[in-house]
């Protein structure tokens, strides 16, 4: 689906403007329920011809999965492998911080990341494109780059499950 079907939709389903019907696409890509192919790290909807993609509902914000230190350390580590160190600068931080506070089960981390990065290998090509695509999705969701809105601390009903989100302070 592109952003302007998205928008589309929104403006027939709730028969609101197309200024409401991109505000609330918005949302629902900032909140990652759909997620851009083109530019992934840009969580905006764009209402054109860009190509976006429903998120697996196991990746959704409402099933309040809390994003560990350890899943995210794994993913880290998963990118770390792939790229070959060559990681963004926030993520080499938090790499680095995460490898230093979790010390004692890094062996674990590392292992899961091989692991999972085998099973990955016996998927087809694009069931694995898919799958790093919403991958990175949720974790651009719960751990947004320095500098970018953050809309889990900000968002409605997040008040009552901050508590049980684990934190990473930088």
């Amino acid at each position: 689906m592109t952003g302007s079907d998205v928008v589309d939709w929104l403006m027939q389903k709730f028969n609101i403007s197309e200024e409401e019907a991109l505000h609330v696409g918005n949302l629902i890509v900032k909140y990652g329920y759909i997620y851009p192919l083109k530019e992934p790290k840009n969580l905006v909807l764009k209402p054109d011809e860009t190509p976006y993609r429903f998120q697996t509902p196991y990746f959704w914000t409402t099933n309040k999965w809390p994003s560990s230190e350890l899943d995210y350390a794994i993913y880290l580590t998963k990118k770390n492998i792939c790229k070959q160190g060559d990681l963004v600068e926030y993520e080499k931080h938090n790499y680095n911080l995460l490898h230093k506070r979790i010390n004692h089960t890094w062996d674990f981390v590392v292992m899961q990341a091989r692991e999972q990065l085998r099973a990955a290998k016996q998927r087809r090509k694009a069931d694995r494109i898919v799958l790093d695509c919403q991958e990175q999705a949720y974790w651009l969701v719960n751990r947004p780059p320095p500098g970018t809105f953050d809309i889990l601390e900000h968002g409605p009903e997040r008040g009552n499950c901050l508590h049980s989100r684990v934190q990473l302070v930088v």
